[in-house]
């Protein structure tokens, strides 16, 4: 059996190896064929689709490099404090410190980005471009580490009603949602986050420090695919929201920074 557990461990259930290709490609051939719909009926646009799915690349490439920097930067500035933190065995106060430091960044990042963006976008039109990205992973992780390809294949699969949904001619193309819309974008969120925040937790004390720019990525597509909840509120977020994270994140760091 293969393909990881599929939810917390006490409900964990495998899969043979074999399914993992398949239900890839079956989850593919659903998400293009809502988006084809989509742009045939004018629920989605061609712009916007294309627009949402650069954009989300680029935040979470932008996050994962400015993680990297900080981090190459923190190592000339203090070498030996930070190779004692690199060196632990297991994350110390400092750690989760910086940890939540970068959340925070990636946070304050994606906020200040898709607040601007859904002032003039269709939160449609983001939504698959986030899960075009996800599948883009879905196909790199079932190809490179079949065994983690469940990270992708159940929240995408999860996050296809929703996509559906607005794509079926439902007014859940704007920004705001109906309850079966809010419904269905819960159960993409609920999912994602069963299956993620063990792992990152699992991940990040298994390889503490030195996974930071991996964490801070993958906080990124785990933030998107709660966009649909976060839409409505964010479009009536003060305009200062990314700065206020951007703040904390600096907070954060400063106190990882302080603790030997």
């Amino acid at each position: 059996m293969a393909g990881g557990p599929i939810s917390y461990e006490r409900f964990a259930a495998g899969y043979p190896a074999t399914w993992t290709l398949p239900l890839a490609l079956l989850v593919a051939a659903f998400l293009v064929l809502l988006i084809v719909l989509g742009l045939r009926r004018d629920r989605l646009t061609a712009g916007g689709l294309a627009g949402g799915t650069a954009m989300f690349l680029m935040v979470a490439v932008f996050v994962t490099l400015v993680t990297i920097l900080i981090w190459r930067v923190g190592t000339l500035w203090a070498p030996s404090r930070f190779r004692n933190w690199l060196a632990a065995v297991h994350p110390t106060t400092s750690g989760w410190l910086f940890l939540a430091s970068f959340a925070a960044l990636a946070l304050a990042v994606f906020s200040y980005r898709y607040r601007r963006a859904l002032a003039r976008e269709r939160l449609s039109d983001l939504f698959a471009g986030v899960l075009l990205n996800w599948l883009l992973g879905l196909l790199l992780a079932t190809f490179a580490t079949p065994g983690n390809s469940y990270l992708f294949l159940w929240p995408l699969l999860a996050a296809l009603p929703f996509l559906a949904w607005t794509v079926l001619g439902t007014r859940d193309a704007t920004n705001t949602l109906s309850r079966p819309g809010f419904a269905l974008a819960l159960l993409a969120a609920t999912v994602t986050l069963l299956l993620w925040l063990p792992f990152l937790t699992r991940f990040f004390l298994a390889n503490g420090l030195g996974a930071f720019f991996l964490l801070a990525g993958a906080i990124i597509f785990v933030t998107g695919m709660h966009l649909p909840l976060a839409a409505p509120w964010l479009s009536r977020a003060p305009g200062i929201l990314g700065e206020l994270l951007f703040i904390a994140s600096l907070l954060f760091f400063a106190g990882g920074l302080s603790l030997r």
